[in-house]
């Protein structure tokens, strides 16, 4: 088995190997080829002075699931990804625990893997949603991303 595919792999490099997402309480609950998601416990280092969510934890929250989804897909280790530039739109302030599923989808993710092994790199646009303890819609995030072969690894 591919230790980066373990579940138990992909939890503890969400949750404590990068630390922002440490830092954020981010906490992955569910990665496969289908989908992945994160959760964030609203707490005071993750909120503003009017005791909602900040607006740049909510961004790092839904971004992370895309990252997390791709290179589940392609390999953590062989491969590089970066944010282009991103849109968030703000829909309902967060009071309370987020969540964020994302789902890659098989011809996306085809169409990534197809990219990379004819050119090296590609560029791709990602959505996502995050929603509040209640299941209503909290941000919309559009993302570019860049992702390139790493030099370390090569499928």
């Amino acid at each position: 088995m591919n230790f980066e595919k373990s579940p138990l792999f992909k939890k503890l490099f969400v949750n404590y190997g990068v630390p922002m997402n440490r830092a954020l309480g981010m906490k992955l609950k569910t990665c496969d080829d289908d989908a992945t998601e994160l959760f964030m416990k609203r707490k005071k280092k993750n909120t503003n002075y009017g005791g909602t969510i900040h607006g740049g934890a909510i961004m790092a929250l839904a971004e992370t699931a895309h990252g997390v989804s791709v290179l589940n897909r392609i390999g953590a280790f062989s491969n590089l990804m970066v944010s282009k530039n991103i849109e968030l739109d703000f829909v309902k302030k967060a009071k309370s625990d987020l969540m964020v599923r994302f789902e890659l989808g098989k011809s996306k993710g085809d169409w990534i893997v197809r990219q990379l092994n004819k050119n090296g790199k590609c560029e791709v646009e990602l959505e996502s949603v995050v929603t509040d303890k209640a299941g209503d819609i909290v941000a919309k995030l559009t993302a570019n991303y860049h992702i390139r072969r790493s030099k370390r690894g090569n499928r």
